[in-house]
């Protein structure tokens, strides 16, 4: 039998237990009033999420789903904090900052990658350069 798994691998995934970790920590993070750890959690989960539907196949691009996720996220605190129901603060306030954050970080990865696949203007000049000689 070889040591090579190859590409037909179909093993466990790992994301089921970082979902569950996420899940954990931004619990705690409310349990305990740690807005960070539970802003953590979050983020955490929003890019596990974004990993499974990836891995899957669902999705070509993470930061799309990425983006999606943030706004349900942004959504659902807004809902949270309007909702005047006590001892609900700490999680509206941790679900908005943790969906305001990931939006903020798929818009930049999106930029982020539009800029590295376009070619720049000095390519593009080069480039037409280079097909003038060659003709």
């Amino acid at each position: 039998m070889s040591d090579d798994l190859g590409e037909n691998h179909t093993g466990a995934s790992m994301w089921p237990l970082v979902i569950a970790v996420s899940l954990a920590l931004s619990e705690i993070g409310v349990i305990l009033g740690l807005a960070p750890i539970s802003v953590g959690g979050l983020l955490v989960l929003v890019l596990s999420i974004s990993g499974i539907l990836r891995e899957s196949g669902y999705v070509l691009q993470m930061d799309r789903s990425a983006g999606f996720l943030s706004v349900l996220l942004i959504v659902s605190g807004v809902m949270i904090l309007l909702s005047n129901q006590p001892r609900t603060t700490t999680r509206g306030q941790s679900i908005l900052v943790a969906g305001v954050v990931s939006l903020l970080a798929a818009l930049a990865w999106r930029a982020f990658l539009s800029s590295r696949l376009q070619p720049s203007k000095e390519e593009t000049q080069n480039q037409s350069s280079t097909e003038e000689v060659s003709d």
